[in-house]
């Protein structure tokens, strides 16, 4: 029975974080009616009072839930997290010189819940558990993003003007389909490096992520990237070397090749 509840806790975390927090066709109101340059200039928004916010006070309720369950354990991590600690005091306080305090005070409440997450996730698993669950929560935007572009095209691309060969796919922007999949090469190749998940899986998750990046059009998406890898190959070489000149100037080396064949050098 245990075993059946610590599966069904991670289900539903795995498609909180999936969709309402990483943003995987979120808010739909939003992602199936996307705003224009000129919705946005003459501010004629799609509210997402509906279904969104059913789905926000629902993750804010599991919040609440992940900090009555796990409250000893989550105090545990928060020591470790003081610099997070830190990041949400400034939020908070940013009130203070904020021109809309209502905007200021709704993401810094957003930024707390979805830090509860993380706090849950760093007790509930080790780095090989973190690598393998949050790998798999990825693949839901990588896998929806190629179905999106496959059956709706004309929801899959961006209808931004001057960006409309760019690629959103499940997400609301191609900036933030970029964002999410660099964040997703790290676990994902990590995840193929030590064998987290099955390698042919973590392989499609990994070049999936990247097609997209580079489908996306982001370019600080692709830098991302670039330094991403580089701090790997760094960790990876540091490893196996004594002399740290080796590992950086490797490292160095293959970022500046990987940019220069990404931008067409």
């Amino acid at each position: 029975m245990k075993s059946f509840y610590d599966q069904l806790e991670a289900l539903v975390i795995g498609v909180v974080l999936a969709f309402p927090v990483f943003g995987t066709f979120m808010p739909i109101e939003t992602y199936l009616h996307p705003l224009t340059f000129e919705s946005i200039y003459t501010q004629h928004r799609v509210e997402t009072y509906g279904f969104s916010r059913i789905v926000g006070l629902g993750v804010d309720a599991l919040a609440v839930y992940l900090v009555l369950v796990y409250s000893r354990a989550m105090l545990g991590e928060m020591r470790r997290g003081a610099l997070l600690l830190a990041m949400l005091g400034l939020i908070f306080a940013s009130e203070a010189w904020s021109v809309d305090t209502y905007i200021t005070v709704r993401a810094a409440v957003h930024i707390l819940v979805y830090s509860i997450f993380a706090f849950y996730l760093f007790h509930k698993y080790d780095i090989k558990g973190f690598t393998r669950y949050i790998t798999r929560v990825l693949a839901v935007t990588v896998f929806a993003s190629f179905a999106i572009l496959a059956l709706r095209p004309d929801l899959g691309f961006s209808n931004l003007e001057g960006s409309r060969d760019a690629v959103r796919g499940a997400m609301g922007h191609k900036n933030s389909l970029g964002e999410l999949m660099s964040l997703a090469v790290l676990p994902a190749g990590y995840s193929l490096f030590i064998r987290a998940n099955n390698r042919i899986f973590a392989g499609v998750v990994l070049l999936g992520s990247l097609i997209l990046v580079i489908l996306s059009h982001s370019a600080t998406s692709g830098i991302a990237v670039c330094a991403a890898i580089g701090l790997a190959l760094y960790g990876w070489i540091m490893r196996r070397r004594t002399n740290p000149a080796w590992g950086i100037m490797g490292a160095l080396l293959t970022v500046i090749g990987i940019a220069a064949v990404t931008l067409g050098i």
